[in-house]
């Protein structure tokens, strides 16, 4: 039987292991931390669980990435589902719900921007439609031989892009300049308000602004409502955890604190890693839930270090900055959805806007009776945290306050006197989650999606693969389960172990 060993128990890291498993592979998951999940795991303190870094759990629709890992794997995701995706709240505006229904959607869009906003709301749900339907069939991106791209274009057809009332080469030219342009080419003439949402929404799916972000990545970026959205019994870790009991349930072993410090290269390939503590495991086959930056410091002894010693977090790449807070039930009972994303005013990012996640009434694990978990976060600066950290730790104290003070005013436009109804409030900055996660320098998110291209490839030496928000489709706990599967599928290929499963 062929050995599978993944390091890092994110969603990018168990879906792997679980397309692995179930494709009879004996598989091994190596976790530094306590629990599962990274960036997408839930954490115990003080009688609540927080959700770390990333709050909303989407793709849970019919026919969703979710879904599909749900029939896949046969696991029974426990949570319900919530018909808002969220609220956003634009300064100086009305609130704009983001409905998960598409009709209930397109009504509200109406009322908020008027009929001049609806050409581009059709062909982002057309572009995205094309987009999730060409993810789904797990294509390898960017292509590694001609065959990925032989297969690539058999997918494309597939997916309908070449189909239907219109000619197939003005769909092709109108996808193909899209492909290499930002979206603000699409919004040219959209109300000022509609902008605004678009670009915030962008920021926290995309990891960039229209301005920048890239049009195909922006209409898939812009859907994550509309294809389903949960709330997860336990909070985001919960999902996790349980494709951690279903791969011990399939015979995997799913191993905690076991910190990776070097992977071993035996002259032709990476064949195992070795722990903190020197212990060692051995396999035909190695994945990484890590950025490329991170393996290259595991791997000092193969050649591919020097490929990727030079490696660093994109100078456009983003950190965040958390609050952590327990409050009175009561201060959130009139308040409609549990996900909320607030603009004060531009720039966004560093507090003038804040992404807040609450956890649900009814989950009663997630905090004391009659209290509740919040997670607040803004996109900040990795340097200027670091340099602070580094130089001027009093500094440092005292801007992570000004922070967290920040972000406690612009949530109070809608949770009024939050502070005064918490009883725990946490903060966190780029350097805890370097500390928690391992993330080098607490970068979150990948990469910012300005082309298409940024995505790196799976495969970074013999015997050594990636996973994580650092390939396609990138961030988000859908988009890394999506890669893990299609990289679990790629290896089981690769050795005849692919077992058959109609994506479609």
């Amino acid at each position: 039987m062929n050995r599978a060993l993944v390091v890092g128990a994110g969603g990018g890291g168990l879906a792997a292991a679980l397309e692995l498993a179930t494709n009879g592979m004996d598989v091994t998951v190596l976790e530094s931390h306590i629990c599962a999940g990274g960036c997408a795991g839930t954490f115990y303190h003080k009688n609540y669980r927080f959700d770390a870094g990333a709050t909303l759990a989407g793709g849970f629709n019919k026919n969703g990435p979710m879904d599909i890992m749900s029939h896949r794997f046969n696991i029974n995701w426990k949570g319900k589902a919530d018909d808002i995706g969220m609220k956003v709240h634009l300064h100086g505006h009305p609130s704009i719900t983001r409905w998960v229904d598409s009709e209930s959607w397109k009504k509200e869009r109406l009322q908020q921007f008027g009929t001049s906003g609806e050409k581009f709301w059709n062909w982002q749900e057309y572009t995205s439609n094309l987009l999730w339907k060409l993810a789904m069939q797990h294509p390898a991106w960017p292509p590694r031989k001609i065959s990925d791209l032989l297969r690539l274009l058999e997918m494309i057809q597939t997916a309908g892009w070449f189909s239907g009332k219109h000619s197939s080469f003005l769909k092709l030219l109108q996808l193909s300049q899209d492909a290499f342009r930002p979206l603000k080419s699409r919004i040219m003439e959209v109300p000022e308000k509609m902008r605004q949402f678009i670009d915030a929404q962008l920021l926290i799916s995309a990891q960039a602004t229209s301005s920048n972000a890239n049009a195909l990545y922006s209409a898939a970026a812009l859907d994550l409502s509309r294809q389903g959205v949960m709330h997860s019994e336990g909070g985001m870790g919960g999902i996790c955890e349980q494709m951690v009991e279903k791969l011990r349930s399939n015979h995997a072993k799913v191993l905690f604190k076991k910190e990776i410090t070097k992977l071993l290269w035996d002259g032709n390939r990476i064949f195992g890693a070795e722990t903190k503590r020197g212990e060692r495991f051995e396999a035909d086959v190695i994945i990484v839930n890590l950025t490329r930056e991170n393996a290259s410091k595991l791997m000092e002894k193969s050649p591919y270090h020097q490929k990727f010693v030079s490696s660093a977090p994109p100078r456009d790449g983003w950190g965040a900055f958390m609050v952590y807070t327990g409050i009175d039930s009561s201060a959130v009972k009139n308040l409609e959805g549990l996900h909320h994303q607030l603009v004060k005013k531009q720039p966004l990012g560093n507090g003038n806007s804040v992404f807040l996640s609450i956890s649900p009434e009814w989950d009663k694990t997630r905090a004391p009776e009659n209290r509740r978990a919040i997670t607040l976060s803004t996109h900040t600066s990795m340097k200027f945290w670091w340099n602070l950290f580094q130089e001027d730790k009093k500094t440092y104290e005292i801007e992570k306050e000004r922070m967290a003070k920040k972000m406690l005013k612009v949530t109070e436009t809608i949770i009024p006197g939050i502070r005064e109804a918490s009883d725990l409030i946490l903060t966190g900055t780029p350097i805890t989650f370097q500390r928690f996660t391992k993330r080098l320098q607490g970068w979150v998110g990948g990469f910012p999606q300005t082309n298409l291209f940024r995505s790196q490839s799976p495969c970074l030496a013999p015997g050594l693969w990636m996973v994580g928000d650092s390939i396609f489709p990138g961030q988000s706990l859908a988009a890394v389960c999506m890669g893990g599967m299609r990289v679990g599928r790629e290896i089981s290929k690769e050795i005849g172990a692919l077992s058959s499963y109609d994506y479609s």
